[in-house]
């Protein structure tokens, strides 16, 4: 039986793990246009028909990320038919995987770890910037930028009156710089701060941007980001990281107007003291003055019950 690299079929097509399709059948001619792609990150597994179940957790590692788009192409090369492979890149386990970093293709890494689902998607993760679960689904939370956040956090006061944004802006650029693999989404961020410095308020950006989301995913258009009623399941799972995003900004806000009001408390308690304490003060002297002890008691201990109550 052939393949779809046009050779004999792996040993006992029964078990052969190449059966979803998402890995791409690599040789000396095709390596250079599938592999050393710079606009893409990269997976070679060099191996040998009697790899078995390592070969099966490969495909099912390239199925998880197979809505990654272009993102990440993962490549499979038998070294019994390129040998030429197998010398070059010294291949010694079986299978040997080796990342291409997408822009960064001469800095080859030799993974070395377990060929196990969780730890390769884990690396992939890590390595990409992607999110995937090991059943393909988004990790809770993908899109959102944690040193992005935590800036927005430090300045949610600016956020919510609309000042200094520019500088922000400028600040959440610089940041970026050291973020390769989630720029996509960093500049989701810069697009909410480009409205606010147009003057709209913060909850009304929020409010525009999850209801042109939210139409995008239930099959309109919206105006926010784009539109179409017909989205691939990339498609989706990008507007899914872009909603994560402003929950995220939104929790920002929350947190900072809970905090700005349990402060605001706080200070009304302690004014509240402060008086209760000057009371209190002034009723000891005017007591001591008035020689009226029994009085003065009775005033300074209902002061006092008032103050412990706050």
């Amino acid at each position: 039986t052939a393949t779809d690299d046009g050779g004999a079929a792996d040993e006992g097509d029964s078990a052969n793990p190449w059966t979803t399709g998402a890995t791409v059948v690599v040789n000396a001619s095709s390596y250079a246009s599938v592999i050393l792609d710079n606009e893409t990150n990269a997976m070679l597994a060099l191996y040998t028909p009697e790899c078995g179940e390592p070969c099966a957790v490969y495909e099912k590692i390239a199925d998880v990320f197979r809505h990654e788009g272009h993102h990440v192409v993962f490549g499979r090369a038998d070294v019994t038919r390129e040998p030429q492979l197998a010398r070059f890149f010294q291949a010694q386990r079986n299978p040997t995987l080796l990342w291409f970093p997408r822009g960064d293709k001469n800095n080859i890494v030799r993974y070395g770890g377990d060929v196990d689902l969780h730890e390769i998607v884990g690396f992939i993760n890590d390595m990409t910037g992607s999110h995937r679960q090991p059943d393909g689904k988004l990790e809770p939370g993908a899109g959102r930028v944690a040193q992005i956040e935590r800036l927005l956090r430090d300045r949610a006061a600016d956020l919510v009156l609309g000042r200094n944004l520019q500088q922000l802006s400028e600040e959440v650029a610089q940041a970026a710089s050291d973020l390769p693999h989630s720029k996509r989404y960093v500049f989701y961020y810069q697009r909410l701060l480009r409205q606010l410095m147009k003057g709209s308020p913060i909850d009304r950006v929020l409010e525009r941007e999850n209801a042109a989301i939210d139409q995008l995913l239930n099959g309109g258009s919206g105006g926010g980001i784009g539109g179409g009623s017909k989205m691939s399941r990339a498609e989706r799972d990008e507007a899914h990281k872009l909603h994560n995003i402003i929950s995220g900004v939104v929790d920002i806000i929350v947190d900072h107007l809970q905090g700005e009001r349990q402060s605001a408390e706080a200070a009304a308690v302690a004014e509240k003291r402060r008086l209760m304490e000057e009371q209190q003060k002034r009723l000891h002297e005017e007591g001591e003055s008035a020689g009226d002890e029994e009085e003065f008691t009775e005033q300074a201990e209902a002061v006092k019950a008032t103050k412990e109550e706050l």
